[in-house]
């Protein structure tokens, strides 16, 4: 379904839920994730919402915790998550879901101490031995024994061919119709995709490349945008905002972040990984900045976000090193697309950390490529 959360997000009138509702708990269930699963978010959410109010159970909370990150509230999805973890202590599923959503937003510590606590209740559990090496592996997909968790989020839009592989992170702009790439490695596919953390993938297409930068802009279609959920009946979806842009590239030693899917040779949806540490200086040697966040191996293209959450540059790998292009020169080579540039250039103050993600999760891409020949 193309542009999965795109115009689908509206409440039901009272005569219609009443009319439409199923039942018994189970059945809402079932169709909240038949719909979660075909990127009908708003119609999950309501299934999910009836489901809990017939019993507090921790398989609904669990499923309303995705439905919230899918949407892209992340922070509503962690908040409601520590509930059920603390709610629903007799249950194993409440602890891994919350340590993995800590763990994708920044804060693995905080997941590891989790999962410590809950060993002293689940000394054999294997769904905690298995979380901890989702976090602990890169690369690594959600064991079996996870999926009642589903520590992902499920895939709309254009169906990915066979032979698709995740080669690198990739950063959304112009409202979701465009997006910015590493160029290498570019050459000869059979087909090109992008893919946020809210699983919406859309076809792209290479409209220019910059070989000084080792950047692609792309053309996506459908263009990938996002709408908040309406939390009551008569509330209207709002169509939700990429991070801005700086006004000014990062002071060199100020907090930073940096934002990449793991890599994926079966191009599964995911949510991508956020990291903290300090904006890098510029290097003497090569005139270009360093990272300044470490990351483990792997692709490049994830945005890097400032203190304040803004998008401050793109995280490429040169000459073994991990680099930042900052803003300011996508914006030299890709001005058209960029929007227009903030004036506001006063220090804004420091987000809290799952604001930081929460926008990333819209703006950090897959890049899904299908080389030519490959099995389709």
């Amino acid at each position: 379904m193309a542009g999965a959360l795109t115009g689908l997000l509206m409440v039901p009138s009272p005569a219609r839920a009443a009319t439409d509702a199923p039942a018994d708990r189970a059945t809402l269930l079932a169709e909240g994730e038949a719909a979660l699963a075909q990127g009908r978010v708003d119609q999950a959410l309501r299934r999910f919402e009836r489901a809990a109010a017939l019993a507090h159970a921790p398989d609904t909370e669990l499923a309303l915790v995705r439905t919230y990150l899918q949407a892209g509230d992340y922070r509503q999805a962690s908040a409601f998550s520590a509930h059920t973890a603390g709610a629903h202590r007799q249950v194993v599923e409440g602890a891994v879901l919350y340590a993995g959503l800590l763990a994708i937003g920044g804060q693995q510590q905080a997941a590891y101490r989790l999962l410590d606590e809950a060993g002293g209740r689940f000394p054999s559990s294997p769904m905690l031995a298995a979380v901890r090496r989702w976090i602990d592996t890169p690369g690594a997909a959600p064991e079996t024994v996870l999926q009642p968790v589903r520590l992902a989020p499920y895939a709309s839009g254009p169906a990915t061919p066979r032979g698709g592989r995740v080669v690198a992170s990739g950063v959304l702009i112009d409202q979701g119709r465009h997006a910015l790439v590493p160029l290498e490695g570019l050459e000869r596919l059979e087909a090109l995709q992008v893919r946020n953390g809210l699983g919406q993938t859309a076809d792209a297409r290479i409209r220019r490349r910059d070989s000084a930068l080792g950047l692609a802009l792309l053309a996506l279609t459908p263009a990938l945008t996002s709408r908040s959920l309406p939390r009551a009946l008569g509330d209207s979806a709002a169509e939700r905002p990429l991070p801005a842009a700086a006004a000014r590239d990062p002071f060199p030693g100020s907090p930073g972040y940096a934002v990449e899917f793991r890599p994926d040779a079966h191009a599964r949806p995911a949510w991508p990984w956020l990291y903290s540490g300090f904006q890098g200086a510029v290097d003497a040697r090569s005139g270009l900045r360093t990272l300044g966040v470490e990351m483990p191996a792997g692709p490049r293209g994830g945005p890097v976000l400032d203190a304040a959450g803004q998008w401050a540059g793109m995280a490429v790998h040169r000459s073994g090193v991990d680099r930042m292009l900052p803003v300011s020169a996508l914006r030299a080579a890709f001005d058209p697309w960029m929007g227009a540039a903030a004036t506001d250039t006063a220090p804004r103050p420091r987000a809290a950390v799952d604001e930081v993600y929460e926008g990333a999760l819209r703006m950090t891409l897959q890049l899904i490529a299908v080389p030519r020949g490959a099995p389709r």
